[in-house]
Parts: C-alpha cells; structure tokens; sequence
C-alpha cells in the first residue's frame, strides 16, 4: 500500500497569503487614516465669511420720501431738494470732488411724484441707448437703461418705482472716458450704493 500524500500548505504559499493580509489590511488603514484626517480638516478648517463692504459707510435718512441709502466715507453727498434748478435731488460725488478735477464722477437721484401711477413699462427715455431690462428691487418694480446718450458721457439710469414716487438713479457708464476719474471703477462703487437703497416705516 502506497503511503499518502499529506495535505497542506507550502511554506512559500503561506509566506504569499500572510504578505497579502498584510498588504490588504495596511492599504485599508492608509485609506482609514486618509479619511480621518480629511474630515478633520473640513471640520477644524474655518469658513471664510463674507464681509459687508458697507458696514462701516455713511447712512443718508430722508423722510419726507421713506428712504434711506449707504455712500462710502470718501464720497460726499449733497441734498439739493430745496434747489428748484437742479434736476437732481440728492447727488452723491466720487472721492475726486475733494479736489480740484473738473471731471466728477456723481450719482444722481431725481424723485418724481407717481402721479399716474407709472409702471416700467411706461417708463422710456427720450435719448438714445444700448440696452432695456426690468427687474425687481426689493419687491419693487425697476427697469435699467445702459448706455444712455448724455453728450459727453453714456450713463446708466436705473427707475424704482413706488406707488407714490418714481426714483431715478442716473450715473456715468463703466467705460473709459476722459472725461471722469476712473469711470469703470465709480461705476461698481455707485451701484454698490444703489444696492444699500431701501425704504424705511
């Protein structure tokens, strides 16, 4: 009778599987620890958080029209209500008004009385422009021209309108222009300023 051949494992077939636990389980706690240390992270790591630009501005109340509006520190406004000439009632002037250059960049306010109770789809103007577009401000009707012809200048005139008035915010075009002190750059800050507009109780 022929002596059996004993069943089992090689040393080097042992030797192969104990290498491939080992490299299975390091490869899983590399994986584990990875994990670890990125939710760590995303948990230790501080949020940026979004900063107001103008918390610290100046605020111009105005009760007889229920608004009031934000203008930064370098900027000056001036109410010219009681002015019949002007045509604009509040006007808020860029940092070079400070000086002596001709050139001031200035944001208009004009307040009209909504006598017909104007929508602004009956709001045009007579000048030429290169776009039209209507949207909402604060719950409110508004409607925006870009490019208005204004002879020295285009300038972008934004209405608002309320039940009892029509606010008309006209400023300089962000476009190069001789004719103004950093028109491209007035013209972010100016809407900037349109954007702290609201109506108070």
């Amino acid at each position: 009778m022929k002596p059996q051949k004993q069943l089992g494992l090689a040393p080097i077939e042992i030797i192969l599987i104990i290498v491939g636990v080992l490299i299975i389980c390091g490869g899983g706690y590399y994986l584990f620890t990875q994990k670890l240390t990125q939710s760590q992270q995303s948990i230790s790591t501080p949020q940026p958080t979004t900063q107001d630009e103008t918390a610290d501005w100046q605020i111009y109340r105005n009760e007889k029209y229920g608004f009031e509006i934000k203008y930064p520190n370098d900027w000056q406004l001036e109410d010219l209500s009681n002015e019949s000439i002007s045509y604009c009632n509040i006007t808020i002037n860029g940092p070079e008004s400070n000086t002596s250059y001709s050139g001031l960049y200035s944001l208009c306010l004009a307040i009209d009385e909504n006598t017909d109770k104007l929508s602004v789809q009956d709001i045009d103007v007579v000048q030429r422009y290169t776009k039209k577009e209507q949207f909402l401000f604060n719950g409110l009707e508004a409607v925006e021209f870009n490019g208005v012809f204004a002879f020295d200048r285009s300038e972008d005139i934004i209405y608002i309108i309320s039940k009892e008035y029509i606010f008309a915010f006209s400023f300089p075009s962000a476009e190069e222009n001789s004719n103004f002190s950093e028109p491209v750059k007035n013209n972010t800050i100016a809407r900037k300023i349109l954007s702290t507009f609201k109506f108070i109780e």
